[in-house]
């Protein structure tokens, strides 16, 4: 795939309201095996179609990143105590709609194209149903058009991505303490690739 191209989807990105987007070799991905552990310690580990135990394993990645050429990578910074709020859902929520976006956008111009987002999708956008529709024999998921496999569950180091990137990055947690002026980001993948 040619710069021009590449800048396309950086340009894309940027225009969809992110603070930053880079591209990367699919291969150049930092690959973890141990983070899909973090998966059992989330709330909603269980909960979604898109979430393991159901989705989203190690084993997965193979699979999945094949036939992809480059992930392009994008972010959205906010302060820290943001993340550690309720605002963290609006942004996990803007994560996961713009890889739909790019996703679907990247494939009206011919690419395969596939978006990774922040989060369980559970959790963003059916906080307030009892189950995921999808899990039901015979279900579909309520938000096909925005849920989005989490970059966790694939075991997507995202500390090592950003510092890759040049993106300043800290490990954030509900414990955490930070300057009150700390920022922090959420960060969303689309896998492109030619069809």
């Amino acid at each position: 795939m040619e710069e021009s191209q590449l800048r396309q989807f950086t340009d894309k990105a940027r225009a969809l309201g992110m603070d930053d987007a880079r591209c990367v070799g699919v291969m150049e991905l930092p690959i973890d095996p141990t983070l899909t552990d973090y998966c059992l310690e989330c709330g909603a580990y269980g909960e979604s179609a898109l979430c393991p135990p159901h989705r989203g394993a190690i084993d997965d990645v193979p699979k999945l990143l094949a036939g992809y050429e480059w992930a392009v990578v994008f972010k959205r910074d906010l302060p820290v105590v943001d993340l550690q709020s309720q605002e963290y859902h609006e942004v996990a929520r803007q994560i996961h709609v713009v890889a739909a976006q790019l996703e679907k956008w990247a494939r009206m111009r011919g690419f395969k194209a596939a978006g990774l987002a922040a989060g369980s999708c559970k959790r963003l956008f059916c906080a307030n149903s009892d189950s995921c529709q999808a899990l039901e024999p015979g279900g579909v998921c309520r938000f096909p058009q925005w849920s989005r496999l989490s970059l966790s569950a694939l075991g997507v180091n995202v500390f090592a991505l950003c510092d890759k990137i040049g993106w300043p990055i800290e490990k954030i947690t509900r414990d955490s303490s930070h300057p009150s002026d700390a920022m922090g980001v959420l960060v969303g993948i689309l896998l492109v690739g030619r069809k």
